[in-house]
């Protein structure tokens, strides 16, 4: 299990790269590339990071109400729940604009252009926290 928690935080952490690297210099090679293809094949990459980020967060969550049934407010508490909860509207920003963009014949209208504005470089934290979490976490979890 613990590979396989290393391998998904390399993943992570490589997609929160390029997705960094491609929302902060496209304007540089917009010329030359056709950037709107470039995010349409990073957004399969975003989909996956996003359900893996989900899944983790959820079990983070799960994992520590279990274990503090007082339901105390801790640093520990507030990251957890931060990172979750954050992670929850990613994900629905996400697949709501990019079924509309997979779906839609015609080009997105403006409110759906500027969710893209929020949602890739709210990845990038998201994704590199998560990454963080499994390539820390022990591999008996």
């Amino acid at each position: 299990m613990g590979l396989v928690k290393k391998l998904l935080a390399v993943f992570l952490s490589v997609v929160a790269l390029v997705v960094a690297v491609h929302f902060m210099f496209s304007s540089f090679y917009r010329e030359l590339v056709d950037t709107g293809a470039i995010w349409d094949v990073l957004n399969w990459f975003l989909a996956a990071g996003l359900v893996i980020a989900l899944i983790v967060s959820f079990h983070l969550k799960r994992t520590l109400d279990r274990r503090d049934a007082a339901g105390s407010v801790t640093r520990e508490y507030l990251e957890v729940n931060l990172m979750f909860y954050v992670t929850v509207v990613l994900v629905l920003w996400f697949f709501w604009n990019w079924s509309n963009d997979l779906v839609s014949v015609e080009p997105q209208g403006q409110t759906q252009r500027n969710i893209w504005v929020w949602i890739n470089p709210l990845f990038v934290p998201i994704a590199a926290a998560t990454a963080l979490r499994l390539w820390r976490s022990p591999s008996r979890d």
